[in-house]
């Protein structure tokens, strides 16, 4: 058994396989490590594995050779990797080195007869875990191809004879049906660690800018798609008298003086439509000076969630206690619209700039 310390050790080894260009974020750091540790230990295994085979079923023929050289193959994947960075290209290789793999091994067992035939469906489930939706075609079209294959082998007779394996053919069909579901097991645990990781990286990020938004004196507000405020900063009490679970809804939009409140609503429309940058320049009611807020599209990740558009107003200046100047505005953006913790918490995913 492995202890504690070797598992550690082991992780921090595959995470020094990773390229430098994935390091900057957590998240794609635990996928680059979990697709290089997945491949370097598949092969590590068909390597212990054939000097087993030799003792049980003798010489292996040279087609028998073949299939144990291919299993070696995603090694060199794991290592391109590594050396390029490239995760949506390693997975389109893996998954078509993985459908041909298991068509070859079908193709030698009884084409669409044997056991093995299961594992085709393991190609687009491990697909999945790169994000990727065109690496997802690729594993189906793969798969399709290699079941296509063997029916076209199949009719045409071209097929060889069944190899003779040191088990029956119920043990076989077992043996197959058993490592299919132990191996889709495996995907879904390693689907789980990816999405713990990620939702450290999301945590993560959401304490980094709640401590940025209420550290400024500029008030940042979060809009979601009808321009209602789902999170304000605590500078809303110094620029506008009001708590920020009272600016939340359209408690914010009250505070816009009645004539500006179209200008506004546009801004925030071509913002979300565009992605872009806008400045606009509104009052607020009591006779405020005009401040010049920007907002930015910000893009949701993953989870199935509306746009949140990010605003930032200048504040008041501790030292002369009016508002900043607005001639030059200085365009400001939210790297990430995150969810932070507490009354006033937004609940848009996290975006990358």
């Amino acid at each position: 058994m492995l202890s504690r310390e070797s598992v550690r050790g082991l992780s921090a080894y595959f995470e020094s396989l990773v390229h430098e260009s994935a390091r900057g974020d957590a998240l794609t750091l635990a996928r680059h490590q979990t697709f290089i540790a997945s491949r370097l230990l598949g092969g590590a295994l068909a390597l212990c594995v054939f000097p087993i085979y030799l003792v049980v079923g003798g010489k292996p023929s040279f087609l028998s050779a073949l299939a144990f050289l291919w299993l070696l193959s995603p090694i060199a994947i794991a290592i391109y990797l590594s050396r390029t960075g490239q995760f949506a290209i390693a997975h389109r290789v893996s998954a078509i080195n993985f459908a041909g793999l298991i068509t070859y091994c079908a193709w030698l067992t009884g084409g669409l007869a044997s056991a093995l035939l299961p594992w085709l469906v393991a190609v687009p489930l491990e697909a999945g875990l790169s994000t990727d939706r065109r690496s997802v075609v690729w594993a189906v079209g793969a798969a399709s191809a290699g079941l296509v294959g063997l029916a076209a082998l199949g009719a045409t007779g071209y097929n060889p004879s069944p190899l003779t394996l040191p088990m029956s053919p119920a043990a076989f069909a077992f043996l197959g049906a058993a490592s299919a579901m132990a191996y889709a097991a495996g995907l879904v645990v390693t689907l789980q660690l990816v999405h713990r990781q990620s939702e450290y990286a999301i945590e993560a990020s959401e304490e980094r800018y709640r401590l940025l938004a209420e550290n400024v004196n500029d008030m940042i507000t979060l809009h979601d798609r009808r321009g209602r405020v789902v999170f304000a900063s605590q500078a809303a009490r110094q620029l506008l008298g009001a708590s920020a679970p009272a600016v939340l809804g359209d408690g914010f939009f009250e505070h816009v003086h009645v004539g500006d409140r179209p200008a506004f609503l546009s801004a925030l429309n071509r913002c979300r439509a565009s992605n872009e940058p806008m400045s606009v320049e509104f009052r607020l009611r009591g006779g405020a000076p005009p401040t010049t807020p920007t907002t930015r599209g910000s893009r949701c990740g993953a989870a199935p969630c509306p746009r949140a558009i990010a605003s930032v107003i200048p504040g008041l200046s501790p030292s002369r206690g009016t508002s900043r100047s607005t001639r030059n505005p200085r365009p400001v953006s939210c790297a990430r619209a995150a969810r932070p913790k507490g009354p006033a918490a937004p609940r848009a995913s996290s975006s990358p700039a």
